[in-house]
């Protein structure tokens, strides 16, 4: 089978920082436009990164979500041309993904009096 590729160029969409989770969901709706005439197997979408100096942490993160759901689909994403920060960040977002979830202690705190919640002198 071939393999079709749509190639979006972020700079043009987005500019030089990827910093929000709203610049991905901009991404999102480019990509669904651009998928939808085509037929969706073997599909993959590069996302060129040529230009993009900086992403943040939740836009990468969104990134990765967004990648997850559109393998769904059978659409893949090719993250191209990407800087040595951009790589770095995709790199740590990675690595907290991979890091098991710490569950927190819940706390009950009880209150019989506000005397209680003031400091003493």
């Amino acid at each position: 089978m071939v393999k079709k590729n749509i190639n979006i160029q972020l700079k043009k969409l987005i500019g030089n920082y990827l910093i929000s989770r709203m610049s991905v969901r901009l991404i999102k709706r480019r990509i669904l436009k651009r998928i939808n005439s085509q037929k969706k197997s073997n599909l993959i979408v590069e996302l060129d990164f040529i230009n993009v100096k900086f992403a943040s942490m939740c836009s990468t993160d969104e990134l990765r979500n967004l990648e997850r759901s559109l393998l769904k689909s059978k659409v893949r994403l090719a993250f191209i041309n990407m800087g040595k920060e951009v790589k770095n960040m995709f790199r740590i977002v990675d690595k907290h993904r991979l890091e098991p979830e710490v569950k927190r202690p819940k706390f009950k705190i009880k209150v019989k009096n506000l005397k209680s919640l003031t400091y003493q002198f």
